[in-house]
């Protein structure tokens, strides 16, 4: 008896330590504070020669003798960090990837190779990283002995220019980490086409202009620069963009404005950055490339009206950041109704899901309240199908993908089909003008007007409930 009872015991011990102990990870996992990235300056100088360039990276305001995780990219060659007086940057361990800030900063120089005549090149993605730092600006210094025949740009505010007897110094700044930086040996012209675009042609006359409306939607948006020239394909990197000359100026505006919210919402999930070029498509009336994106607008656009479109894009410009969870919240907001719209269909690969909004009014069944939820979707009630055939006393069966079988009291049974404006009450075809049921997600829903129509019940609804009665 007493063995049996140590071992009750034993067990129930071990049961309350292990509840215990997945409640303490479980707060633990919770408690734990988001890592708050530390926040840096950034000091570019390119020094070039005949056919490569020879960077210095210094990095500012790191915590003093803290040890930091560098990440390289493949374009660097020769890479070091010199260290205080050149002796190399100390480490705590044998990673070579991995260094202490001594005085509060980090230097690395290493060379680019980039051709002894090219007509042009562009560098992106071109610089070192540290992944724990966020960098919130970056001064760039261009020292250019052997290219002054050509033109230098960056995705950066031109700051400063002297020419002098041997070489050229070129300053640029910018908000956030490297811009990119592009040369081409013909010669270009610059101007300002607007608070925050640079342009950069060959001729003058084919000067870039942007209507008011246009220029109003880039208001505010990251500084870009903008090049317009034959001498290198279509391309775009960190603030800076190459277009071909001849480009619609429809089809450049657009592109423009993507590339400035690309820039803004670069921390936008990969999965999800098409819905900026869904909100490019918004700004400026004009239709996405994919169908999904036309039916997304269109759908938005229809329960937003013209100034809510307007609200909506003034919403994303003016956010720091943006995922389809965020665009669902302005949603509700502005609406006052619940809808996950944009998560529902923030996977530009999957089928179209139109909008809705979850109906929260409660739903009785003959008299007892039921835990059924409808859907309001293009100004009709639905209600999800097999749920409710169940709770009007029908057993449901999908026979196939495309087919639906409802067996009732007796010999009293539907077939309904998702391919076809028809169904069968008991054995015999009748002919519909549409098809009553209605897939949203991977659910089906039927309307109010074809439940009463095809079930013989009643559906009554005011503000706060909606009733469903069989028929006498």
């Amino acid at each position: 008896m007493w063995k049996g009872l140590f071992l009750s015991f034993l067990a129930l011990g071990t049961v309350i330590g292990a509840m215990l102990f997945f409640q303490w990870n479980a707060y633990s996992k919770q408690s734990e504070p988001s890592k708050v990235l530390e926040s840096a300056q950034q000091e570019l100088t390119i020094e070039t020669t005949q056919d490569q360039l020879f960077v210095t990276q210094t990095i500012k305001g790191l915590s003093k003798g803290k040890e930091y995780r560098t990440v390289n990219t493949e374009k660097q060659f020769r890479w070091e960090c010199p260290g205080i007086e050149g002796k190399g940057c100390s480490s705590s361990d044998e990673d070579p990837s991995t260094f202490i800030s001594e005085d509060g900063s980090l230097t690395f120089e290493y060379i680019i190779p980039v051709g002894a005549s090219p007509a042009a090149f562009l560098l992106t993605d071109w610089t070192t990283m540290i992944p724990d730092v966020h960098i919130d600006d970056t001064l760039t210094v261009i020292v250019d002995s052997s290219r002054r025949s050509g033109t230098w740009s960056a995705g950066g505010r031109p700051e400063g220019y002297k020419q002098g007897e041997l070489i050229d110094y070129y300053v640029f700044e910018r908000e956030g980490d490297a811009p990119a930086v592009f040369w081409q040996a013909e010669k270009l012209n610059t101007f300002e086409a607007g608070d925050n675009i640079i342009f950069l042609a060959a001729e003058k006359e084919n000067g870039l202009a942007i209507a008011p409306e246009s220029a109003e939607k880039m208001a505010d948006l990251p500084f870009l620069t903008l090049i317009q020239t034959s001498s290198y394909k279509e391309a775009a990197g960190s603030g800076l963009m190459i277009i071909n000359p001849g480009t619609d100026p429809n089809e450049l505006m657009a592109k423009i404005l993507s590339q400035a919210l690309k820039e803004k919402f670069s921390g936008t999930p990969p999965g999800e950055t098409w819905l900026l070029d869904l909100a490019t498509s918004a700004a400026l009336s004009q239709e996405p490339g994919s169908e999904k994106a036309k039916s997304l607008l269109a759908g938005l656009k229809e329960v937003m009206g013209e100034e809510g479109m307007e609200r909506f894009y003034s919403y994303v410009k003016n956010s720091d950041s943006l995922n389809a969870e965020q665009l669902d919240r302005f949603l509700v907001s502005e609406l006052g109704k619940d809808t996950s719209y944009f998560t529902l269909n923030k996977d530009e690969k999957a089928p179209y899901i139109p909008f809705y909004f979850a109906d929260e009014r409660n739903i009785d069944v003959n008299g007892t309240e039921s835990d059924l939820e409808a859907i309001g979707l293009d100004g009709k009630t639905y209600f999800p199908f097999i749920k409710t055939a169940g709770l009007l006393g029908f057993k449901a069966e999908k026979v196939s993908a495309k087919e639906i079988f409802l067996q009732g009291a007796g010999n009293n049974s539907y077939r309904f089909y998702l391919d076809k404006n028809i169904f069968i009450y008991n054995e015999e075809d009748y002919g519909l003008l549409e098809n009553p049921l209605v897939t949203v997600g991977s659910e089906l829903f039927m309307d109010s007007h074809w439940l009463e129509a095809l079930f013989k019940i009643k559906v009554a609804e005011d503000e706060h409930r909606i009733s469903i009665e069989k028929g006498k």
